[in-house]
């Protein structure tokens, strides 16, 4: 019989109650690091950005962060907020602007950011305007396939700083056998390297991604021989496959 897996999530700073909460619902322990950590831009360089951007778009968030931050800012002010349609990238981000702007309900609610272009497209054949509000490092770690009738306005409002703390040694979890890494994004794996450098990628480590990007993100950069990710790019669902891969080796794997 294999050796009990150890589940390690690596993150943002603030997020380990969360991963704690949907993994031990399915019974599984597991250990954060918290590699990163949130800088907003300071707001007068915010609204700076938010002075120019047009009417009649589409805003699309893609992290439930971005929206949190928004809140801080006089929004009504700006015609743009007021005529945008709200796409929301997963349930965690719909449910943040449900909460923080109530009167804004997402008009869809996708799994990756290039599905939100997908649907957008797909609404009308006239130029689509897209306002992405985003942090500085997707412009790097994220190429969408932009559509031709989309004209997209990609605005980063914060970055990811990592979490120099925990530079150094690779953290003795990490280095047993049978381990179950938890990558959420591609900064996220980026961090982990620049901590620990990429010895603790070992070959024998299987890689669980929220989804496809940050599946192929590692597979493309790290090149892993193990990879994983669940329909629904949500952490429960992922947790839920870890479940399921305990029992049957057999999920939607890059190879």
């Amino acid at each position: 019989m294999s050796a009990k897996p150890t589940i390690i999530m690596i993150g943002i700073q603030g997020k380990a109650k969360q991963a704690q909460r949907a993994f031990e619902a399915h019974g599984l322990p597991v250990t954060f690091y918290a590699v990163q950590r949130y800088e907003p831009f300071p707001e007068d360089k915010l609204v700076q950005q938010l002075d120019v951007l047009p009417e009649q778009s589409w805003l699309v968030f893609s992290s439930s962060y971005a929206v949190k931050l928004l809140r801080t800012i006089k929004l009504r002010r700006y015609r743009w907020w007021q005529t945008a349609r709200i796409v929301a990238v997963g349930n965690t981000t719909r449910r943040a602007v449900e909460k923080y702007f109530p009167r804004k309900k997402p008009e869809f609610t996708v799994g990756t950011f290039q599905e939100a272009l997908a649907v957008i497209r797909q609404s009308g054949a006239d130029v689509q305007r897209v306002i992405h509000l985003t942090s500085l490092q997707s412009f790097a770690n994220l190429t969408p396939d932009i559509p031709e009738n989309v004209l997209l306005h990609r605005i980063p409002i914060y970055q990811l700083q990592v979490n120099k703390k925990l530079g150094g040694r690779v953290p003795e979890p990490l280095q047993r056998d049978n381990v179950y890494l938890v990558v959420p994004s591609p900064s996220a794996i980026n961090a982990a390297v620049e901590l620990w450098g990429k010895q603790f990628l070992k070959p024998d480590l299987k890689v669980f991604t929220l989804g496809k990007t940050t599946a192929e993100y590692v597979y493309t950069h790290y090149h892993m021989p193990e990879i994983y990710f669940p329909n629904v790019p949500e952490l429960e669902q992922v947790a839920r496959l870890i479940v399921e891969m305990t029992k049957t080796p057999n999920s939607q794997e890059i190879v």
